[in-house]
């Protein structure tokens, strides 16, 4: 049984963690990131990309582990933040608009003949 255990809480992943910054520097196994003024090296061997290459400059969002090769940080994947997007803006009301007579009639039979196929 404690060697059931002990195998099962190994196996647990670390935890990924994700920084949002500026690319600085691109080598070929190596990039660095400015996060909060701070500069960032990670180990890009490996990596997934999503929403296209990067370049210098560009915003991205770095998914890593914890695990540490010398002085860099293992990245899992990097998303390319495209240029001039925008974050949505939530509220807290529902922009919508109350059903209109015929939308009502046609859930309505659509609920009923549902209902007659029982």
């Amino acid at each position: 049984m404690l060697l059931l255990l002990s195998g099962l809480f190994s196996c647990q992943k670390k935890g990924i963690k994700e920084y949002k910054g500026r690319v600085d520097a691109l080598y070929e196994k190596t990039m660095t990131m400015v996060v909060d003024g701070d500069s960032v090296v990670f180990n890009r061997v490996n990596t997934r990309y999503t929403n296209g290459p990067i370049m210098l400059g560009d915003s991205v969002i770095v998914r890593f582990t914890d695990s540490r090769s010398k002085d860099t940080i293992k990245a899992l994947m990097i998303y390319r933040i495209p240029k001039g997007y925008q974050e949505p803006q939530f509220t807290d009301t529902l922009a919508s608009h109350p059903a209109t007579k015929e939308q009502v009639e046609k859930l309505n039979q659509f609920v009923n003949e549902v209902k007659k196929g029982k």
